[in-house]
């Protein structure tokens, strides 16, 4: 009687058992790849010789989503509800002086010059939000179609670029550089003007390359 009852409940414990090993394999598989990623490129272990980065990296990575964030309709942009990808963020102040246009001009050339990668990469522009003038904005989004227009109030933008320069040679200025975020929202690396955009398409391609892909 006793081994008649234990039955079911063995197997019904076999397959709960054989679902948690599923599902714990599963997670495994999304995220070991990402952190393997972000193992070789700060540690440089495994990384095959003469191919280093090209971008600043921060000391330590500075978390975007912990920032209150808007769109140019005045409402909450909340990093976590988006698509998971790899971002550049170019800061903008006053409008977009020269130095942000070619910022731009160069995001978007590597952007486009990703291909079919493109899709994992999304450019994010922001700026203090009273700065950000409608005739700026409607131009920006004219040119730029797929980039993501962004505002912080100014006490936060000031606060995010203490938090950058913290993290930075005191040479970088964070106001004045390009920024490369993880899927996971923390700013990685900076690129200055001396930077030129086969140096932010170099970085970004190995890190699509070591990275999982939705």
């Amino acid at each position: 009687m006793n081994n008649t009852s234990s039955g079911p409940t063995n197997t019904w414990y076999a397959k709960k058992r054989r679902g948690q090993l599923t599902a714990a394999t599963l997670m495994l598989i999304i995220f070991i790849p990402m952190a393997v990623a972000m193992f070789v490129y700060y540690t440089g272990v495994g990384m095959p010789a003469g191919t280093i980065n090209k971008g600043v990296l921060l000391q330590q990575p500075v978390n975007f989503g912990n920032f209150l964030l808007n769109n140019t309709q005045h409402q909450t942009w909340n990093i976590e509800e988006q698509k998971s990808k790899w971002r550049w963020l170019i800061i903008g102040k006053n409008g977009c002086d020269a130095r942000c246009e070619e910022q731009l001009y160069i995001t978007r050339q590597a952007h486009i010059r990703l291909g079919e990668k493109a899709g994992r990469v999304e450019r994010i522009f922001l700026v203090p939000d009273s700065t950000l003038q409608q005739g700026v904005a409607e131009s920006l989004q004219r040119d730029h179609p797929h980039m993501t227009l962004l505002t912080l109030s100014g006490t936060e933008f000031q606060q995010l670029m203490i938090a950058l320069g913290q993290q930075l040679p005191s040479t970088v200025n964070p106001e004045a550089s390009i920024f490369l975020m993880d899927p996971e929202a923390w700013l990685m690396m900076a690129y200055q003007d001396s930077h030129q955009g086969g140096d932010l398409l170099d970085d970004i391609k190995r890190m699509l390359k070591l990275s999982y892909e939705d």
